[in-house]
């Protein structure tokens, strides 16, 4: 008949005891990530033209929380009726009550620091894209052969990367932007 395993038990000192390493381990969202990136360049992806399709939402779900991108950032053919249904999140009003609102457009890009390839904006109708962490663009894919920044026909006001310090390989691209504040201001061959 066999015993439950018991701790003071000396018969049980000579089976091997489960260590920590061998537990699975939960996935911590938190923690960088590297993604793999997309390679659409300017076309518009729709899986199954009958059948309703969320830009917005396919990148929120390929690039949640993460840090590196292998790959290119396409952020094109965006607008206001995809963001919709995008998360709300609670804050905290001036007197100290909790609320509920909705979260910036593309919020899922926050932890972002490096793309290997390229990034491209494209036919963006949002006013704002905030990158607050992105600081390299490594260019190793180049879009037209040219560019590893692009942002192109959007309505875009403001686009926020207060990080941003290098491309490493590539040109920059802006072009028929009407709304974009401050762009004028930038000299990238600093960058």
């Amino acid at each position: 008949m066999d015993k439950p395993m018991d701790k003071d038990n000396p018969n049980d000192k000579d089976k091997p005891k489960p260590k920590d390493k061998d537990k699975p381990k939960l996935k911590d969202k938190t923690k960088s990530l590297n993604c793999i990136g997309t390679k659409n360049g300017r076309s518009k992806t729709t899986p199954d033209p009958n059948k309703p399709y969320n830009h917005y939402n396919q990148l929120k779900n390929l690039f949640i929380n993460c840090k590196r991108i292998i790959g290119n950032l396409e952020i094109t053919h965006i607008d206001k009726g995809q963001l919709i249904d995008d998360d709300e999140e609670n804050f905290t009003t001036e007197n100290g009550t909790i609320a509920l609102r909705k979260k910036k457009p593309f919020w899922f890009l926050e932890h972002l620091e490096q793309i290997s390839g390229y990034l491209l904006i494209f036919l963006v109708d949002v006013e704002r894209i905030d990158l607050p962490n992105l600081r390299i663009i490594w260019g190793r894919k180049l879009i037209d052969n040219h560019y590893s920044f692009s942002v192109e026909s959007s309505r875009l006001k403001f686009l926020n990367m207060p990080k941003f310090r290098s491309i490493e390989n590539g040109k920059v691209n802006m072009r028929s932007l009407p709304k974009l504040c401050y762009a004028k201001n930038i000299n990238f061959y600093e960058v």
